[in-house]
């Protein structure tokens, strides 16, 4: 094989190298988060980060399924997203389905935990050692007992101006009937559930705003609980980004709730019962 001529040499070296030169900016823009489509033209992408605190559940986002999460593998993150407003759904198990709609920004990735409550809610009956219990109540001892009755007997009284409860920097507030979130650490940033999207963030959002009447309320099982004045007690996120998931708890006017040694305890007249999410 006879050797390639010098000006055939040239020819290649300088063919390559303008292919090189020509191809290095596509390739810096597509590392930097540049991508190209007809409808957008040219964009930057973002990305959704999703952490999920149970095993055997499937993730998927605008309908397309990302995964399943495993003993391993509690989280997913999404890359490359065209900057948008997306629906993130986490179903299966033994859980209600969870959905967030999530904002994508270029170059942010926002960041989401899954609000997983079992469909397995039970209320369970205590009776003290002195009463008559049935099969399906639970006994607990009467020194208990009393203390349940002394805690429920203090005034707790929601005020505008004080917090009914307070989770690290985030403190709840019953305003007018309304459950708002509230953070109070200016010297730190804004977490990503105060935001409705990544570059917009607020200092307090609204946890429950509706015509019935917010009573109280308390932070528990990753969630924040809260009594009404018509409806009963109810378990929710707190997370400005629409839609949070409310589940009912003890669907009945006129009931207490209090958070004894991690316990939820609902009052229902003279009954006590616990609540096992």
């Amino acid at each position: 094989m006879q050797p390639l001529s010098r000006q055939t040499r040239l020819i290649v070296f300088f063919s390559l190298t303008a292919l090189f030169v020509a191809i290095v900016p596509f390739v810096m823009l597509y590392a930097n988060g540049w991508r190209f489509s007809p409808a957008l033209g040219m964009y930057k992408t973002g990305g959704v980060f999703v952490s999920i605190p149970y095993s055997g559940v499937t993730v998927s986002i605008n309908g397309e399924v990302v995964g399943t999460t495993g003993l391993l593998q509690r989280s997913f993150y999404i890359d490359n997203l065209a900057p948008s407003t997306y629906v993130l759904r986490v179903s299966g198990g033994e859980y209600y389905p969870w959905e967030r709609m999530v904002v994508v920004e270029p170059q942010i990735v926002t960041d989401t935990r899954a609000f997983l409550v079992s469909t397995q809610l039970e209320s369970v009956r205590l009776v003290a050692t002195s009463s008559e219990a049935t099969t399906t109540d639970r006994v607990i001892s009467n020194a208990l007992m009393a203390e349940y009755r002394a805690l429920f007997a203090a005034p707790h009284t929601a005020s505008s101006t004080l917090p009914v409860d307070e989770d690290e920097s985030t403190s709840l507030f019953v305003e007018a009937g309304d459950l708002i979130a509230k953070w109070t650490n200016p010297d730190s940033p804004i977490p990503s559930f105060f935001c409705a999207r990544p570059s917009v963030c607020a200092t307090e959002f609204p946890i429950e705003r509706s015509s019935d009447t917010v009573l109280d309320a308390a932070f528990f099982g990753g969630g924040v609980v809260y009594s009404t004045k018509e409806r009963g007690i109810y378990f929710t996120e707190a997370d400005a980004r629409p839609t949070p998931r409310i589940i009912p708890l003890y669907e009945k006017s006129d009931v207490d709730f209090r958070i004894i040694n991690g316990a939820l305890i609902v009052k229902d007249g003279t009954d006590f019962y616990q609540v096992e999410l």
